[in-house]
């Protein structure tokens, strides 16, 4: 196979994830000779998946507690921020797998052997994920061959850490700054119409505001695009920028393929790579 043009789930996988799916995407990967990562995926890997690593991490730090940390999360869904809670859960599961390994008398030498479980708990999910968060963040650019269709309008500062909690800001591109993908997308307008109308009926929510976003770029109305706007053409970008000899390789196919078929573009998955080679 010739290029992979990877999206944000794929990396959030391999720099996140351990275990089955980790192992599948890296092994889909492997099997293309050539691989591309847009800035955009990670711009959007960073205020997305990663910051809600960082969420979990810094929630640890300041509760003290795994159990206040665990209420917290589960507080969570009951909020506008509930798509936070999937994301979070991930986040202690792949601490918790980092650990799983560790036995009893490990922890009584690393904490005495009165040191309560809450703590012990809390004290290895927060060390655990400042590797993780730190590690993913230095690999990003790394696990593939390039990292294409740079954004001058967002910059990648580094991780802080500012009295034991991860700072992650800013999230956003550069204040003021004219909008990037917005400028280079409304040139194509007769593609964005394709696009738009294959998901114009699909009825998901993120299709709508997605619809709504690709309507202002067709009437060249570029500038108006805010950082919300930008977030939620988010799978449109990728289908727009892959080139034409590239597979997207996502684990949303189901988002892309229809924007993708509309304009002769490829779509997999890390899966059914692995599954038919």
């Amino acid at each position: 196979m010739s290029k992979a043009f990877l999206d944000t789930t794929v990396l959030a996988d391999i720099l996140l994830k351990t275990g089955e799916r980790h192992k599948v995407a890296n092994e889909a990967l492997e099997k293309y000779k050539k691989s591309e990562i847009p800035q955009y995926a990670i711009k959007e890997f960073k205020a997305g998946p990663l910051r809600n690593f960082i969420y979990c991490h810094n929630k640890f730090v300041t509760t003290n507690s795994f159990k206040d940390t665990i209420k917290a999360i589960q507080k969570l869904s009951r909020t506008p921020q509930r798509y936070k809670t999937s994301t979070a859960l991930e986040a202690l599961y792949e601490a918790q797998n980092s650990i799983a390994n560790s036995t009893p008398l490990e922890f009584i030498e690393k904490y005495g052997k009165n040191a309560k479980h809450d703590r012990i708990q809390c004290d290895e999910m927060i060390i655990t994920l400042k590797t993780i968060i730190f590690k993913a963040w230095k690999k990003r650019r790394i696990i593939a061959d390039k990292v294409v269709a740079t954004l001058p309008c967002y910059h990648e500062y580094e991780l802080k850490i500012k009295r034991g909690l991860i700072d992650g800001a800013p999230y956003t591109c550069e204040k003021n700054a004219e909008c990037h993908i917005a400028k280079i997308m409304s040139k194509k307008p007769d593609i964005l119409k394709k696009m738009r109308v294959s998901i114009l009926n699909s009825g998901k929510m993120e299709n709508q505001k997605r619809c709504k976003v690709l309507k202002k770029l067709i009437k060249k109305s570029g500038q108006d695009i805010t950082h919300n706007d930008c977030r939620y053409l988010g799978d449109a970008v990728f289908v727009f920028l892959a080139p034409e000899d590239s597979t997207i390789l996502t684990t949303n196919d189901i988002d892309h393929k229809p924007m993708a078929e509309a304009i002769g573009k490829k779509v997999n998955t890390p899966i059914d790579i692995c599954v038919s080679s």
